[in-house]
């Protein structure tokens, strides 16, 4: 559980504090520079294409998201 968090003065990174005394310092450029919808895309994507049970619109959740392998 985060008990606490702070930005660095230049806010390129944060500072989280957890209850369990951990500490964890992120790179708010690397951070940002994710993709998560390809990235989640590209997880699904035969979940997507071979689930039966789907309905044609769920399939088409990551329509016109190019999925990089």
């Amino acid at each position: 559980m985060v008990r606490s968090l702070a930005f660095s003065p230049d806010g390129q990174q944060l500072a989280v504090g957890s209850r369990e005394s951990m500490l964890i310092l992120w790179d708010l450029n690397e951070v940002l520079a994710l993709d998560e919808l390809r990235y989640g895309c590209a997880w699904i994507k035969d979940y997507l294409e071979f689930n039966a049970s789907l309905s044609e619109s769920d399939r088409r959740l990551c329509d016109g998201i190019k999925v990089v392998h």
